[in-house]
């Protein structure tokens, strides 16, 4: 893939400092200005502006005011206030006359200045250019003014970085290598050669990416960059700039690698890898950096006490250099990830795909650039499509298309996915990924791939040459022009959707030529132009498209012209003309088709560029031109989004409460306001575990859960039929065990909550799903009153949450109303069906885990009806289709549990170990399956005859039961029994001990016992089991 070099976005360093101050008439005065000059040099701007500007109000006549005006300019300029810095610098220069030596460091400064603010305005400004121009006339006037000057060098580096913003390379490499010509010498050469390395390298790219460069001259250019780069790396005294050196010496042979022959490629991505591995962490070159000015205030007090004046102006020349240079260093990302992204790239350049996935998934949380990110969704994408990796695939390809939908760098991405599905013979999902890759890439490089395979694929489904050959025999029949016309444009239609582009150009020219001034013959227009674009000429397609436009402005066709043909622009590399057509869409075809999408595509690409503020600028201006359109939500939603990802969580929370407060009626404010429920609740769970907060941290925890509370209740009382409520009850279920664990509620407390809110709801359905996921927490500790509760709240017509129909069909179950949890488990399955013409594990995950609950069910019932054949076939349908649900190891629980009742306790041991060990367990499974292990041991030991085999399995069942406390602490059900059994085992061994040569041992029996008891009681108050184990620390009395 060719990548042009980064543009370099910084602005010169200064290099010179303002030369020593004129004697002050009043000590006042020159007490001021060394104290700003003081505050100044540790880099605290904004203080030393203030500092400066009261130096310069306090004593206005003073003849250490130009200097002060000076330093105030330097601060301004610190502070990216360009204009107050020029207007500063103005008043000294139209005041009384300015020493030669002040003068020329305005005449050095103002360049700068200019230069540095043009950098600060957006890409698209006309007034950018245009500051540069400025900046680089006045870098020349100094040039030319002070030949001699001691900052000539950085004044020509200065014009070199303006001139490189406005991309004239051949003007920058002139200037730089004029520098190193004059200055060979200089300590700061070495920055003049980093940006001379950068622009060779952006020279090369540039031949390169032409179709018609020359690839040796490229090259060739590469190695001069390479070369001074290296030079840089070698000179080991600048680390900072040394840093930056390995970066780009990476990305320059990275891409030479591209560009070589095959034979060529190993090498130069062995030493694009080894640059890459050499770029440091910010933090370390920024702690060097600071070490490098921490001492300046001393030396420049030694320098002052002895009165040496030439020292003096070297230091604060040397101090003004390293406070920009650590500025500079300040504002910069962090290199290391974007480095190890790249060394992703180059593994899945050379194929490795596996140890590219894995650098990605290292790297992915360490990444801040919208575009590294983008990049490393996309390669990883691609690993698991090439390996045919089907669902982690999919996976990540509708995350990419959600987050940077159309991207060119993932043009291939739609296609692999296609052929994967082909290469499958899951032909619905091939021609479906065809289609999206014509759709999002309409000249992107692989358009003839994919409507060639999407034609293969089709024929093995469609009937369109049936539809040919009918077409063709009508019209070889003469019929009349009426008829024929449209018999033609049918014949035109089937080329055209079995994308035969020339012979449908060919047939829709045709109607044109035969059938003229008829409204097919026009239609044709616009499909000759489409046919043209979508064969992959969008060069040739935009002349045609325009023409169309022009020439029949009113049809319905005409903004779909108009829209393809800023596609066709964005297609052949005219982004901005394309985002203008975009923008002349959404003008004059307001309540077109493809208007509102056109604010979509444009945000997309300003998002590309990471140009969040005209991201949600287009956002905003489309919910106001389409207050009423379906796609609102997805404007709040992207604006919420962006500030999420920006960590602006309380501005997301208010952008999704607007569209609540903007849009009450539409169904889609319940899912603004689940938005606003979750963040909420997650925003308390980041603060840490409630036990573990400081006063001050819970406060603030009860602020966030209060407000989830409030946002879950007014989403049902306001919207008790959407399809959200069952996810708001799961969120409130979630808190309310939460604040059981933290103790500020108690199990009642819950239950009577959920009756309350079920009391008050505003219907009967959204009553019977709040007693549902009451329910749902009543199981956890009474499973009888819980199948009372569901049964007597059931209603078939209501969409339930499946987590809670899963409940209610295991309870049935296990009360022996096998049809009746058949029924739940089937509807289960209809409620949240598999999308038709998708394949199960391409479904959204909710619908899939849905899916998997249902299977599951429908297992376990038919299982229990002693039709083990028909439980082992749902059971692997489970497994086959959803592998990753926790469903798959519930059902070996399942097994594991008859077995047990079966007395196969070896076959359920088996089994209960794979389900222990199993990631995707939920806490709750694996702590069951801890439990039950416990009471097959104790079974074990009872069939047991060898008293020390006998004795080894209880202690064996002791340490089970015990350590689930420790291990599944959240899952208080288990943990209360198991300690309960644990306590009780360990009184039955103490018991059993009648040695009274071993009564320490039974003392040392009870003692646990005891303890286990104790810890039940403290850390399970709730559970049924504390009462109990209360009483046997009464019976047992103190510790011996």
């Amino acid at each position: 893939m060719i990548r042009v070099l980064p543009i370099l976005l910084t602005a010169a360093v200064l290099f010179f400092g303002v030369a020593a101050p004129l004697q002050a008439q009043s000590p006042g005065a020159a007490q001021a200005n060394s104290a700003a000059y003081d505050i100044y040099s540790t880099g605290d701007y904004k203080a030393a502006s203030a500092a400066y500007e009261k130096l310069i109000k306090d004593y206005p006549t003073d003849l250490v005011i130009p200097t002060a005006q000076i330093q105030l300019a330097f601060t301004y300029y610190f502070l990216a206030r360009f204009d107050d810095a020029l207007a500063i610098l103005d008043k000294a220069v139209k005041g009384p006359p300015l020493p030669a030596e002040l003068k020329q460091v305005v005449d050095s400064f103002i360049p700068q200045i200019l230069s540095a603010k043009a950098a600060a305005m957006p890409m698209n400004d006309p007034k950018r250019v245009t500051t540069f121009n400025d900046a680089i006339k006045k870098f020349t006037d100094f040039i030319n003014a002070y030949p001699q000057a001691p900052d000539l060098e950085s004044a020509i580096y200065g014009r070199a970085i303006a001139e490189y913003q406005i991309q004239k390379y051949d003007d920058v490499v002139k200037d730089l290598e004029l520098n190193i010509q004059k200055f060979p010498n200089s300590s700061t050469i070495p920055t003049s050669k980093n940006l001379l390395a950068i622009a060779y390298a952006t020279q090369g790219s540039i031949e390169l990416n032409n179709p018609s460069g020359d690839r040796a001259k490229a090259f060739g250019l590469y190695q001069k960059a390479i070369t001074l780069l290296r030079s840089i790396i070698d000179n080991k005294k600048d680390v900072a700039l040394i840093n930056e050196a390995n970066f780009q010496l990476g990305e320059i042979l990275f891409n030479q690698a591209a560009f070589s022959p095959e034979a060529d490629r190993a090498a130069l991505y062995q030493q694009a890898l080894d640059a890459y591995r050499a770029v440091a962490p910010k933090d370390a070159i920024v702690a060097l950096q600071q070490a490098k000015i921490k001492d300046f205030p001393s030396r420049r007090l030694e320098a002052i006490k002895a009165r040496d004046q030439a020292k003096l102006k070297l230091l604060e020349k040397e101090n003004e250099r390293e406070l920009k240079k650590l500025a500079e260093l300040q504002g910069k990302p962090d290199q290391v990830a974007s480095a190890l992204a790249k060394m992703g790239e180059i593994f899945f350049g050379q194929q490795q795909l596996n140890a590219a996935r894995v650098v990605f998934q290292h790297v992915d949380p360490f990444l801040t650039t919208d575009d590294d990110k983008m990049r490393a969704l996309y390669f990883t994408t691609m690993t698991y499509a090439l390996q045919g990796v089907t669902d982690k695939a999919v996976a990540g390809y509708n995350e990419f298309q959600s987050k940077y939908k159309a991207d060119p760098v993932a043009d291939n991405l739609p296609v692999t996915i296609g052929n994967m599905y082909l290469a499958q013979n899951n032909l619905p999902e091939a021609i479906k990924y065809f289609n999206e890759s014509l759709t999002l890439y309409p000249k992107g490089r692989f358009v003839g791939i994919s409507v060639v395979s999407k034609a293969a694929a089709e024929a093995r489904t469609g009937k369109y040459a049936e539809a040919e050959a009918t077409f063709k025999d009508y019209l070889s029949k003469n019929p009349p022009p009426e008829v024929g016309v449209i018999a033609l444009s049918g014949l035109a239609g089937v080329y055209k959707d079995t994308q035969k582009w020339d012979d449908a150009i060919k047939s829709y020219q045709e109607v044109r030529s035969k059938y003229p001034n008829t409204p097919q013959a026009d239609e044709a227009s616009y499909w000759i132009a489409i046919g043209t674009q979508q064969k992959g000429d969008n060069a040739g397609a935009i002349p045609l498209l325009d023409e169309y436009v022009k020439a029949h402005p009113k049809t319905v066709f005409a903004p779909l012209a108009l829209y393809t043909k800023a596609a066709a622009q964005l297609a052949v590399g005219q982004k901005e003309e394309g985002i203008a057509t975009m923008a002349q869409v959404a003008a004059d075809y307001p309540d077109s088709q493809p208007a509102p999408f056109s604010y979509f595509i444009r945000a997309q690409l300003r998002a590309q560029e990471a140009k969040n503020d005209e991201v949600v600028a287009l956002m905003k201006a489309f919910i106001e031109k389409y207050p009423k359109d379906d796609k609102v939500y997805n404007a709040y939603e992207t604006i919420a989004q962006i500030q999420t990802n920006a960590g602006q969580t309380d501005d997301a929370l208010a952008t999704y409460r607007e569209y609540v407060a903007k849009y009450p009626d539409n169904p889609q404010a319940a899912l603004a306001l689940v938005k606003v429920a979750t963040m909420q609740r997650m925003k308390a769970e980041g603060l840490g575990r409630y036990g573990a907060l400081n006063e001050q941290e819970r406060a603030l925890w009860k602020i966030y859960i209060d407000g989830s509370i409030a946002a879950s209740e007014e989403l049902i009382k306001k919207y008790p039929d959407s399809p959200a409520v069952p996810e708001t009850l799961q969120n409130l279920l979630r808190i309310q065990r939460t604040m059981l664990t933290a103790e500020l509620k108690k199990a009642p407390e819950v239950e009577q909550y959920f009756e309350a809110l079920a009391e008050n709801a505003p219907n009967a359905n959204a009553k019977s799903k709040i007693q549902f996921a009451l329910a749902n927490y009543v199981s956890e500790s009474d499973k009888a009153k819980a199948l009372e509760i569901m049964n007597a709240a059931y209603n078939p017509d209501v969409v339930y949450a499946p987590q809670d129909l899963d409940v209610y069909g295991l309870a049935l179950i296990d009360a022996k109303k096998l049809d009746q949890a058949t029924a739940v488990f089937q509807k289960i399955a209809k409620d949240y069906p598999t999308p038709a013409g998708t394949q199960p594990q391409a479904a959204l995950p909710q619908i899939q885990e849905a899916q998997a609950i249902s299977l599951f069910g429908l297992g376990r019932v038919a299982q229990a009806g002693g039709d083990a054949a028909k439980a082992g076939q749902f059971f692997e349908q489970l497994k086959l289709l959803y592998g990753w649900s926790p469903k798959v190891l519930e059902a070996n629980y399942g097994i594991a549990v008859a077995f047990k009742d079966q007395g196969k306790l070896d076959e359920a041991q088996n089994l209960l170990r794979g389900v222990i060990a199993g990631q995707q367990a939920t806490a709750e499974l694996r702590a069951n399956a801890t439990l039950l292990t416990g009471y097959i041991l104790v079974e074990r030991a009872k069939a047991e005859t060898d008293p020390k085999k006998k004795s080894d399995l209880l202690g064996s069942a002791i340490d089970t039961f015990s350590k689930i406390g420790d291990y599944f602490e959240g899952v208080p059900v288990a943990a209360a029994e198991g300690l309960w059994m644990a306590g009780q085992l360990l009184e039955q061994q103490a018991a059993g001990i009648t040695d009274p040569k071993q009564k320490s041992l039974q003392n040392q029996q009870f003692n646990r016992a005891r303890s286990t008891y104790e810890q039940l009681v403290k850390d399970y108050p709730n559970s049924q089991y504390a009462p109990k184990a209360q009483e046997r620390l009464t019976a047992l009395g103190p510790k011996q």
